[in-house]
């Protein structure tokens, strides 16, 4: 894990806080939060509570509740960076690639 580099968020937020997951390496994380370029986009994801900017690297994530979930959509291969994941309606420990909905 990168020195001073910290996941986005480091714990899973509960499920009706996730909704859509946006699935990024982490240093485009860090850039998204730290650069001015940025901004309009930062400031909608931390308004909006039920978005998730994840990291998609299991190693940088302590939590064992996390590193569970992110194994299981690593399992159904829907854990790449770009994926825009959407919460199931009907189990919310369950996703959709948005381009699949």
């Amino acid at each position: 894990m990168p020195v001073g580099y910290e996941p986005y968020p480091k714990k899973i937020p509960s499920a009706n806080e996730r909704r859509v997951i946006i699935v990024l390496p982490g240093d485009k994380i860090e850039q998204i939060r730290n650069d001015k370029n940025y901004d309009k986009f930062y400031q909608s994801i931390q308004t909006n509570d039920q978005t998730w900017l994840m990291d998609n690297l299991i190693e940088n994530y302590q939590d064992p509740e996390t590193i569970s979930f992110l194994k299981k959509l690593d399992h159904e291969n829907i854990l790449d960076n770009g994926n825009i994941l959407v919460q199931s309606s009907e189990d919310p420990m369950k996703y959709f690639l948005a381009d699949k909905v």
